[in-house]
């Protein structure tokens, strides 16, 4: 049976000092003495302290000694490497300096909480800055050591060095991200996709009931003129002279005018989406415009019983615009206006400068803005956004009764933003409906 070996000196020294409360002997700094193995001197002929010097010295992980207040003591290789360090300036650095400011606080709490007794261990995952500026990621875990008197007298600390597994972490993160952020790109994509698709199906629809709509009112007018040429041609009433033949010569021109200005719309839109159509805006007469306006309109409104009245602001003389395309804009206002009154309504035209009425003594010509307003049946926003797109229409029975091809108002509001202007509707269910469009004057050159 092998006999226990007597402590060695240091040791005593150390055991004598923790139960008499006498003050141990502290040196700072990295500490020396490592200790070494050989032939020459076998361990069992070590003393005890050097086996824990050498242990200690010789450790794979980073062990450090510290004193309460932070002052290192000791540390051993791994650890300097850890760190970046010298052995030798091991003992000028506070564990702060090295320490990511972010990462302080919880550090120091664990220390409070130990020295305080509240806990015995304590451990932190904290970031390092290494003397060459890189930072590491380290596993702290330390544990008081405290003398007779329960006084604190050494932390001693070891770090598992996790800075791989952090970053590992870290990237594994940011391809979560990236996958969360993929998925959602793909969501909007397929959304949208799903869209375009659902919008296709309506434009294909809305396509299919513009033809069959379309058929039917060019059919209608082609039908009225054949009708009646054959009529005159065959002198079913006898001899053209007979005054029936002016009342259907006056039919059949009717019929044509509607054919001509249906196929100008479908034109003019196709210009329009094809970033083809031009204007050539110039100052014109106001009142001679409306009349004509007003004259195009008024077969469409006798046929219906209807009244239109134009009302211009005094001293309001002039509008800037394509001639053909603001009388475009304003009969298919008018004929919109008819088409979804009861018969017997009025519908009003009224012409205003923009900014105020125009100064007597001004030269400056102001814009105009024309609103065109009927008491007819009205429409909810939903219907106002269906009217607005091309080839729709209001559902209603006087609709469906009256010509059109849910043209007028989507080329309207084009034809007014070729000219810079404004386009802008109110309606309200059974009180009526309101459409304002401004042509603004001509832009002031710009000097030279």
């Amino acid at each position: 049976m092998s006999e226990t070996k007597p402590a060695g000196p240091a040791i005593k020294k150390l055991k004598k000092a923790t139960k008499t409360g006498a003050p141990i002997e502290r040196k700072t700094g990295a500490g020396k003495g490592g200790g070494s193995l050989s032939l020459d001197s076998p361990p069992e002929t070590l003393l005890d302290d050097e086996y824990y010097s050498i242990i200690f010295h010789n450790a794979p992980m980073p062990m450090i000694m510290n004193m309460p207040d932070g002052t290192l003591v000791r540390g051993n290789q791994a650890y300097a490497d850890f760190i970046g360090y010298d052995m030798e300036e091991l003992g000028t650095i506070h564990w702060r300096q090295i320490t990511h400011p972010d990462d302080v606080e919880a550090d120091s709490a664990m220390v409070e909480a130990i020295i305080s007794g509240e806990t015995n261990t304590g451990s932190i995952e904290k970031r390092y800055f290494r003397k060459d500026g890189r930072m590491v990621w380290g596993m702290l875990r330390l544990n008081l050591i405290r003398d007779v008197n329960d006084e604190p007298v050494y932390f001693i600390a070891q770090i598992i060095d996790i800075t791989e597994i952090k970053e590992a972490q870290e990237a594994l993160q940011m391809a979560r991200d990236e996958q969360a952020k993929q998925a959602e790109r793909l969501m909007v994509l397929n959304n949208e996709l799903e869209a375009a698709r659902l919008a296709a199906e309506a434009a294909n629809l809305n396509k299919s009931e513009f033809l069959a709509q379309m058929s039917h009112e060019l059919r209608t007018p082609l039908n009225s003129i054949v009708g009646f040429n054959d009529l005159i041609r065959d002198e079913m009433h006898g001899p053209l002279g007979a005054d029936i033949y002016k009342e259907y010569a006056g039919y059949i021109g009717q019929s044509a005018q509607h054919l001509l200005s249906m196929i100008n719309d479908l034109l003019d839109l196709s210009k329009i989406e094809a970033g083809k159509m031009q204007i050539d805006p110039e100052w014109q007469s106001l009142r001679p415009l409306l009349d004509t306006v007003i004259t195009l309109t008024k077969g469409y409104a006798k046929e219906y019983k209807m009244d239109v009245r134009v009302e211009i602001d005094p001293g309001l003389d002039g509008i800037y615009g394509d001639a053909r395309a603001v009388k475009q804009i304003l009969v298919n206002l008018v004929t919109n206006g008819i088409k979804y009154s009861e018969e017997g309504r009025l519908v009003t035209v009224d012409a205003t400068a923009i900014g105020g009425p125009p100064a007597a003594d001004s030269d400056t010509r102001p814009g105009v803005k024309i609103t065109v307003t009927d008491n007819g049946i009205g429409m909810t926003e939903e219907e106002v956004a269906k009217a607005m797109q091309p080839f729709e229409q209001v559902d209603s029975e006087l609709a469906t009764k009256r010509e059109g091809t849910g043209l007028g108002l989507p080329l309207a509001r084009e034809l007014v933003q070729l000219h810079h202007g404004e386009f802008e509707i109110k309606s309200t269910p059974g009180v009526g409906t309101s459409i304002s469009v401004s042509f603004p004057p001509p832009a002031a050159p710009a000097d030279a």
